[in-house]
């Protein structure tokens, strides 16, 4: 499990204020994971990187924020509703949801890693040279990207190697 000691999966966007701080760009994330981000942030400005949070929307999101997101990409459908090619269905709230046609997924509420505080999508971090100096560095600090389909999404996970570098 790659949650910090003493969280459950039931505190996913519902983390008591005590337990997020504030980072450069805006958002907060889980106080351990802050404070990496805030090392690693300096640790590239010292080389010329600059490391922020996209925007404050791209780092902690509460339940009600995750609930606006998915329902904002997905549509309840039929449980036999045929799918349209290449879509996606999920059960979430004891119904099924179809992801809109042109939309990004979304994690079902209560299952993001951005929930728990812990996910950050980085300004740039898909272009040279910040995708570069990530690719070297974040580890160090105790971050992983953690999707192939997402280079700007990278999850604290501190010394835990539970999430695998994607390829």
């Amino acid at each position: 499990d790659f949650l910090p000691k003493g969280m459950t999966p039931e505190m996913n966007g519902r983390l008591p204020n005590e337990l997020l701080q504030e980072i450069e760009g805006g958002g907060f994330l889980y106080v351990d994971a802050a404070r990496k981000f805030i090392e690693m942030s300096e640790a590239a400005a010292r080389e010329g990187i600059s490391i922020k949070a996209d925007t404050t929307f791209r780092c902690y999101r509460s339940f009600q924020r995750q609930e606006r997101v998915f329902q904002k990409r997905f549509s309840e459908i039929n449980a036999n509703t045929k799918l349209r090619e290449g879509s996606i269905r999920v059960e979430y709230d004891g119904k099924f949801w179809q992801l809109d046609e042109g939309t990004a997924f979304a994690a079902v509420p209560g299952t993001s890693s951005h929930g728990f505080g812990l996910a950050v999508d980085i300004r740039h971090a898909n272009r040279s040279p910040t995708k570069e100096w990530l690719a070297k560095n974040a580890a160090r600090f105790g971050f992983r990207r953690e999707y192939v389909s997402e280079p700007w999404h990278y999850t604290y996970i501190g010394s835990r190697a539970e999430i695998p570098n994607p390829s």
